[in-house]
C-alpha cells in the first residue's frame, strides 16, 4: 500500500469517527434532557469533545501526509503528534467538566424520567463505539497515525462510561435510589481524567523526539554487526515525525577504500534497514577507519 492509499484509508476512518459521533451526540442530548439524567447528560458532553477530537483527528491525518516542503523538509508528521496532544488535553477538560457536574448533583438528585430512553442511548452508544474504536485502532496501528489512535482511545473511554451510566440507570430504575446516576458519572469524571493524562503523556513524548523502540536499534545493530566491512559504528541517533522514523549514525569502513566504494556500501546497509524497518529515513556518515583497527563497538 503506497503512502496515498494509506493517507485516504486514514481519512476515511476519522471521517467515520466524525459521523458516528455527530449522530450519538444529538441522540444523547436529547434523551438527556427529556430524561434529566445528569450521566446521560454528562455522557453527551463527553462525545462532544469526542466529536471535536475527531474534527482534528481528521485535519490532522490529511495535513500529516503532506509531502516534504521548503519549509518542512523532515514533512508534516509531527502534526498528527500535536493533535494527539490537543485530544488527550480535551479529554482532561471533559473530565473535569463532568466530575464538577456530578459534585454538584451528587448531593442533589433529582428523579429520572423514562429511564428506558436512557437505557436504549447508552445501549446504542456502546455498541456504536466498540465497532468504530476497534476499527480506528486498526486502521491506526497499521498505518502508525498517533492521531487516528488516540481517537481511538476517546472512543474506548466513552464504552466504558457509557456501560457506567447503563449500570446506574438499572440501579435507579429498580431502587429509586437517585443519587447513583451523579455518582457514577463522578466515577465516569475520574476515569476520562485517567485516560485523558496518560495520553498527553504519551504525545508529549513523541514531541520530544524520544528514541525509537529498542527492538529496533537491535535490527540496526545486527545488520551493522553481520557486516564485515563496517569495521566500527557509533553515535546512533532515533526520533519519530508521525509515522516516519528517522535514523543516522555513523560507521568506520577501511582507509583505503574509494569514495565510489564507500557510497556503495552505505547505501547497501541503508536499503537493508529500509527493507526491516518500516517508513524509514536513514542517513549514515562514512568516515575512514584507522590503519590496522579491527575493533567494533556498540552504539553510543
Amino acid at each position: 500500500m503506497d503512502s496515498v492509499e494509506v493517507n485516504q484509508r486514514k481519512e476515511r476512518a476519522a471521517f467515520l469517527s466524525i459521523i458516528s459521533n455527530s449522530t450519538l451526540v444529538a441522540g444523547k442530548f436529547l434523551v438527556g434532557f427529556l430524561t434529566g439524567s445528569i450521566g446521560i447528560l454528562s455522557e453527551a458532553v463527553h462525545s462532544s469533545m469526542d466529536l471535536v477530537a475527531s474534527g482534528i483527528a481528521w485535519w490532522s491525518v490529511r495535513k500529516s501526509g503532506l509531502p516534504p516542503d521548503e519549509t518542512h523538509n523532515y514533512g508534516h508528521g509531527k502534526i498528527e503528534t500535536v493533535s494527539a496532544v490537543f485530544e488527550s488535553l480535551l479529554i482532561v477538560a471533559a473530565g473535569v467538566l463532568i466530575f464538577w457536574e456530578a459534585i454538584q448533583k451528587i448531593f442533589h438528585a433529582a428523579p429520572i424520567e423514562e429511564i428506558s430512553w436512557g437505557l436504549w442511548i447508552m445501549g446504542i452508544s456502546t455498541v456504536v463505539n466498540i465497532l468504530v474504536s476497534r476499527y480506528l485502532f486498526k486502521v491506526g496501528q497499521e498505518t502508525e497515525s498517533q492521531a487516528l489512535i488516540a481517537d481511538a482511545h476517546h472512543l474506548s473511554s466513552d464504552v466504558w462510561s457509557s456501560i457506567g451510566v447503563f449500570v446506574g440507570l438499572i440501579i435507579v430504575h429498580f431502587t429509586g435510589w437517585y443519587w447513583v446516576d451523579p455518582a457514577i458519572a463522578l466515577l465516569v469524571g475520574l476515569w476520562i481524567i485517567r485516560i485523558g493524562l496518560v495520553l498527553c503523556y504519551e504525545g508529549i513524548e513523541g514531541l520530544i523526539d524520544t528514541v525509537l523502540p529498542e527492538e529496533e536499534a537491535q535490527v540496526i545493530r545486527h545488520i551493522l554487526d553481520e557486516d564485515s566491512r563496517v569495521h566500527l559504528y557509533h553515535h546512533l541517533r532515533s526520533r519519530r515525525s508521525g509515522s516516519i522514523r528517522l535514523i543516522d549514525f555513523h560507521i568506520h569502513l577501511d582507509h583505503d577504500m574509494t569514495l565510489e566504494d564507500a557510497h556503495r556500501i552505505t547505501h547497501e546497509i541503508k536499503h537493508k534497514i529500509e527493507s526491516q524497518i518500516p517508513k524509514v529515513d536513514v542517513i549514515i556518515h562514512a568516515e575512514p577507519c584507522s590503519e590496522g583497527s579491527t575493533c567494533r563497538v556498540e552504539f553510543r
